[in-house]
């Protein structure tokens, strides 16, 4: 079985995410760490990862983006503002949670 960015048995070519930038909104260094490597071995740029409300705010509010993974719990803050930025600017994004 290929883990996540790695071409499956059989496959023509490898999944790539090359040239697109995602958020990673992420309060556990160690999950952060492990979520950039799956993007980057993918081809993604990865914009963070941020652990906090305030400062993902500003990143999906401003930075240029193709999609996002947004904790949903940011040290005990939820990211509802953050997920109505990426709403409001029609970046597709996804929810994790541990």
């Amino acid at each position: 079985m290929a883990r996540f960015g790695e071409q499956s048995e059989g496959a023509s070519r490898p999944w790539s995410l090359k040239g697109r930038r995602i958020l990673v909104v992420e309060d556990q260094s160690l999950i952060a760490m492990e979520i950039q490597d799956y993007l980057e071995r993918a081809g993604a740029t990865v914009v963070g990862p941020v652990g906090r409300v305030d400062r993902a705010l500003g990143k999906a509010e401003k930075d240029i983006l193709d999609a996002a993974l947004v904790d949903i719990d940011l040290n005990g803050e939820r990211c509802w503002p953050v997920a109505d930025a990426l709403v409001r600017r029609a970046i597709p994004f996804a929810f994790t949670t541990g």
